[in-house]
């Protein structure tokens, strides 16, 4: 993820497993929703940073799925939505 995707729907079709990698650095207030299009599945990876979700999960549930990401503190971020 890039400032640039701030307020943005980023929306991944693939068949394969993909990595978003949740970088430090990102504005505070950062946020952007991502669907999960294809069958692959999306995990969410924190690099320098910390990522808050109420069950502990850190993936897309599966296929169509939609979740938020939100920067909320210096190098914190909620996900939350269809995960799993």
């Amino acid at each position: 993820l890039s400032d640039s995707d701030n307020g943005q729907v980023l929306m991944f079709n693939n068949s394969s497993a993909i990595t978003v990698t949740v970088p430090a650095g990102l504005t505070l207030g950062f946020a952007c929703t991502i669907l999960q299009l294809g069958t692959g599945q999306i995990t969410f990876s924190a690099s320098s940073t910390t990522i808050n979700n109420r069950n502990s999960h850190t993936k897309t549930a599966g296929q169509h799925s939609r979740v938020g990401l939100m920067h909320y503190s210096t190098d914190v971020y909620n996900l939350g939505g269809d995960t799993a």
